[in-house]
């Protein structure tokens, strides 16, 4: 089944464009997450979900580089229920870490809150594909043993 969730394009200084999308955790806290296809991981803000998951583990041993280099604590976690439009991911497992600095910059162009980032895990799990003329965001969800034997090939939790 494809889902078509709309996108919105913020832009944060000229031809520097950022896309968000608004989801729903739990049922009860939402806000935007920012696509960002260069994150290998889907990551969330940790002050503003710890609350609200479930199996919360210190990820001791975790190289991270980018957005994330100088992150010391990082935790593993399920989000119980992930809304995305008409998607919906149940029992997700995610990553927590300080984005505060990420939350502030958004905070002056965007009154909404950013929860985190949606990285190439969930992407590529989802065959994503973004359409940019009529900004979208398409998911594929599907019950196929081959494409959960390719996510578990790539390590994609």
């Amino acid at each position: 089944m494809r889902h078509k969730i709309p996108l919105q394009l913020l832009e944060l200084e000229p031809h520097s464009y950022h896309l968000l999308t608004q989801v729903t955790i739990n049922n009860s806290l939402s806000g935007l997450m920012i696509i960002d296809t260069g994150a290998s991981r889907t990551v969330f803000d940790y002050q503003t979900l710890v609350k609200v998951v479930d199996n919360l583990q210190n990820m001791t041993d975790t190289v991270t580089s980018g957005i994330n280099a100088m992150v010391t604590d990082c935790y593993s976690a399920t989000i119980p229920n992930l809304v995305i439009d008409t998607f919906c991911n149940t029992n997700f497992e995610t990553v927590l870490m300080d984005l505060q600095h990420i939350i502030n910059l958004y905070q002056q162009f965007h009154p909404q809150p950013i929860l985190g980032l949606i990285g190439s895990d969930f992407l590529i799990r989802h065959s994503a594909i973004i359409q940019y003329h009529k900004p979208c965001l398409i998911l594929t969800t599907t019950n196929n043993k081959i494409d959960a034997a390719v996510a578990n090939e790539l390590e994609i939790p």
